[in-house]
């Protein structure tokens, strides 16, 4: 359904709050953005750590304390990436409700 025309002008208050429920959905994919960026980069500096161990059996608790470092690191993130997507998914529905009274 458009945004636009003369049922759109019938109801600002309706208006106001789904421009401010966009207004958050987008600075929650902002935030999405960095979260994914803080996660890239710890996959990539683990990777650099990976690179420079030894093979073979004397780099086996390399490796591993390397692995558990960045799941360990990831974790949180992880758990603020999933819980921006839960935000976005319901603005995405808070703001389907608001357009079919509008």
């Amino acid at each position: 359904m458009a945004l636009s025309g003369p049922r759109l002008r019938a109801c600002p208050v309706l208006w106001g709050l789904i421009e401010e429920c966009k207004k958050q959905k987008m600075e929650l994919l902002t935030e999405k953005k960095s979260v994914y960026a803080k996660i890239s980069s710890i996959r990539e500096d683990a990777r650099q750590q990976k690179a420079n161990t030894n093979y073979g059996k004397y780099g086996k608790g390399d490796r591993r304390r390397i692995r558990l470092n960045k799941e360990s690191a990831l974790r949180p993130a992880e758990s603020q990436k999933m819980a921006i997507k839960r935000q976005v998914t319901e603005l995405d529905q808070i703001i389907t409700w608001l357009e079919r009274f509008n």
